[in-house]
């Protein structure tokens, strides 16, 4: 902010980094005269919206605060979890600047949150040349893997709130939204088809015979596929 006895004659005064400021209010104020010719020189109508709008990407790039997805990106080696844990917060990274449209504070909305969860859900994952040339479906995320991504940002949100850097947390406003899937009818394998399993004999050191002793290692651990 600028105070009334620090601007004279279009210009910042008695402030240290005067210099640096009116460098950069320099540099906006070319921005507008070039959206502005560019305008006449096409004949269009001037648009204020249109000039703000082009001043408002300057700003941002000149601005010392850093944007949400970056101050996300220097938090998540400072949030103090296990490596394990740590694992998921970077893909949350990944998604948020594929999608794109909550990449500055003033855009950590209740509303972009849903967004964001509704593109989640729209999302499919890469798929190999080798499935897709066979023919492969395109799959979904998970509801299990959607949540880990609320899961995540919801805790950083939280680390924005103590900081001051956010008022309120969307998610608040959100509870029992975003659920980790439905855990009611789970099918499971009984003693007897584990055993059934277990037991099958297959090619030593084939593919499927690999396969076969990590799925058996997953029935007695409760290891997730993801992790194995």
């Amino acid at each position: 902010h600028v105070h009334y006895n620090e601007w004279a004659a279009g210009r910042i005064v008695n402030r240290r980094d005067a210099d640096v400021l009116n460098d950069r209010l320099a540099i906006i104020y070319e921005k507008v005269c070039q959206s502005v010719n560019e305008s006449v020189k096409q004949g269009v109508k001037l648009d204020t919206e249109s000039v703000k709008h082009e001043v408002w990407k300057i700003v941002e790039s000149l601005s010392d605060e850093p944007t949400f997805i970056d101050w996300i990106e220097k938090q998540i080696p400072l949030l103090g979890v296990s490596d394990g844990t740590a694992k998921h917060y970077d893909p949350l990274v990944t998604r948020l600047t594929e999608w794109g449209r909550m990449t500055k504070w003033k855009d950590v909305t209740v509303e972009n949150i849903a967004n964001f969860d509704a593109w989640l859900h729209n999302l499919t994952k890469p798929m190999s040349d080798a499935r897709r040339k066979a023919g492969a479906k395109p799959e979904k995320l998970s509801d299990g893997g959607i949540y880990n991504y609320h899961k995540c940002l919801k805790a950083l949100l939280n680390r924005a709130l103590s900081f001051d850097k956010i008022d309120s947390n969307p998610y608040d406003k959100l509870k029992g939204k975003f659920k980790r899937g439905d855990r009611e009818n789970v099918e499971y394998l009984t003693d007897e088809e584990m055993k059934k399993f277990e037991a099958i004999i297959l090619p030593k050191g084939s593919e499927l015979d690999v396969a076969h002793d990590l799925f058996v290692f997953q029935m007695y651990t409760g290891l997730s596929y993801t992790d194995m």
